[in-house]
């Protein structure tokens, strides 16, 4: 099981250019040093109002981070742990927002849906977790909401992250949302 611990993080440096842009060494399997980027950007969808993409990976020579690379770090929850804290952090500046988690591939969503339910109680001190799925809503004449063109209206509708959901029952997104009433706490107590 991996273990989130804000308390064991890797040491990370902010672009002085953009607050969102923040780059961490992480130790492979192999002994060597991989440099990796925590980038969050506005997601540009009006259903998503106020939203913003968490992703974490090393450089591709375009300057995008590599998301579907595999590498087998040294130590995994130490790298995670480091991501979200780096997430908390975002958040408390910017507790208006939500931080989506989308995995990149169907493996990594059952490892971020895995984190969240293994480490519950630790991490709903620093987060509200939240799934996202989609719905089309029905009229009350039995049809159902559609666009311009005739096709199925589907919207997302965030929820409270449901705990005895299987991996077999992903949600289409994850998001991340501040505990404010702890994050306050904190702060008045200079915890973390």
């Amino acid at each position: 099981m991996l273990t989130i611990d804000f308390e064991n993080v890797y040491s990370c440096m902010r672009s002085s250019i953009d607050v969102r842009r923040i780059y961490f060494h992480a130790s492979t399997s192999e002994n060597k040093l991989v440099q990796l980027l925590i980038k969050i950007d506005p997601m540009n969808n009006p259903a998503f109002k106020g939203c913003n993409i968490l992703s974490f990976g090393p450089l591709k020579s375009t300057g995008e981070v590599d998301t579907l690379i595999r590498i087998k770090y040294l130590h995994v929850g130490k790298v995670l742990s480091t991501v979200l804290f780096e997430a908390w952090s975002f958040l408390r500046e910017n507790p208006e927002y939500y931080l989506i988690v989308d995995g990149s591939t169907e493996l990594r969503t059952i490892l971020y849906h895995q984190i969240l339910k293994n480490n519950r109680s630790y991490l709903e001190l620093f987060f509200k977790p939240i799934g996202i799925d989609y719905y089309v809503r029905r009229k009350r004449d039995k049809t159902y909401e559609r666009d311009v063109n005739g096709a199925l209206l589907p919207k997302p509708m965030f929820q409270k992250f449901d705990y005895e959901r299987t991996k077999y029952y992903l949600y289409m997104y994850y998001a991340l949302k501040l505990n404010e009433d702890i994050a306050n706490m904190l702060i008045k107590t200079n915890s973390l």
